[in-house]
């Protein structure tokens, strides 16, 4: 079970010197550590026996098999025990990594996350998804591992760059297509606060009813199947690329008028609405990632999120051979 609080940075100190242990691991990204030298410090100097700091590399760089095996042997090498307790300070990537890292230490310790970004806020610290990269795409190695606790202080999203608050963006607008409630919000005056605690409530809510993605976890996936291509073979930040899934998974299924209210709300968003596949593309290498895709169900199907209506998604099956077909019918190709 995980707590989610909204704090300062200072309160954020408080709760993490009451967690029960005697060692403190820290998984810090190296922009953060830069960035917000005091913190740091602060959370460097926590009144414990012991404090162990291993700096990240920044952002996804930091998701690989080397420096997995970095983080481990250095803790490891720091005569840790299964009382540790490591708590990570980034955006989503960080807390892949870092919890990845907690769930492979000594079988698996406890941790928790400070989340920087809208996209960690909202979603990837969220839920207990851990992981790295393969040369082969996006978060194929990695497993579960429940954070106890996610310490938001929403200050952290005032240093952000654009690219990285339009990453945030695109989740939190796969969330109001996923959810009535979230939608309905969005249609009147509402705070960024209040969004972002709509989506991770409803994020939190709908991965402790189905923890291992056995049902409606997958719903969480709108988007993500030409998404992670997207941001796999053009570079493009995560949640623009979810974004940019979901116009063309919706294409894929005819949802005209949901794609017309998605460019509305990329608008609203102050999106760069230039679509990264308008251009004659390689399918076949864009396929390459998707048939290594997670969602892939057996070496004939895959399985995709339609949106009938907003609120209302479906998990549907769907032949390689369709898939591909209609993908290229969205892309005149």
């Amino acid at each position: 079970m995980t707590e989610i609080y909204r704090l300062n940075f200072s309160d954020i100190l408080k709760k993490i010197e009451k967690i029960e242990t005697d060692t403190l691991l820290l998984v810090i990204d190296k922009k953060i550590d830069e960035l917000y030298v005091g913190p740091c410090q602060s959370l460097k100097n926590i009144d414990r026996h012991k404090v162990i700091t291993f700096i990240a590399q920044e952002g996804e760089s930091t998701k690989n098999f080397s420096e997995l095996e970095k983080a481990l042997e250095f803790f490891l090498k720091e005569g840790i025990h299964r009382k540790a307790h490591l708590v990570t300070f980034g955006g989503g990537a960080t807390s892949d990594f870092g919890g990845m890292v907690a769930s492979l230490l000594l079988r698996g310790i406890s941790w928790s996350a400070i989340p920087t970004t809208v996209l960690s806020m909202v979603d990837a610290s969220i839920g207990g998804k851990v992981g790295i990269n393969s040369t082969s795409g996006k978060n194929l190695v990695g497993g579960f591992h429940l954070p106890d606790n996610i310490f938001i202080d929403e200050s952290f999203v005032d240093t952000l760059s654009i690219d990285e608050k339009h990453s945030g963006d695109g989740e939190i607008i796969k969330y109001i297509f996923l959810s009535d409630d979230i939608h309905y919000l969005t249609q009147g005056d509402f705070t960024p606060g209040e969004l972002f605690k709509s989506c991770a409530d409803y994020k939190l809510k709908i991965t402790e009813e189905d923890f291992k993605e056995s049902g409606k976890r997958k719903y969480l996936n709108l988007g993500h199947t030409i998404g992670h291509a997207i941001e796999s073979e053009y570079k493009y930040p995560h949640g623009m690329a979810v974004f940019w899934g979901m116009f063309y998974e919706l294409k894929l299924f005819g949802r005209d008028e949901l794609v017309d209210e998605l460019l509305e709300y990329g608008h609203a968003f102050s999106f760069p609405l230039k679509e990264p596949l308008e251009q004659i593309v390689n399918i076949d290498k864009l396929m390459e990632y998707i048939l290594k895709d997670k969602k892939i169900v057996n070496q004939n199907e895959i399985e995709l999120i339609d949106i009938p209506k907003i609120g209302n998604p479906l998990i549907t099956k769907m032949s390689l051979k369709e898939f591909k077909t209609r993908f290229k019918r969205v892309l005149n190709v």
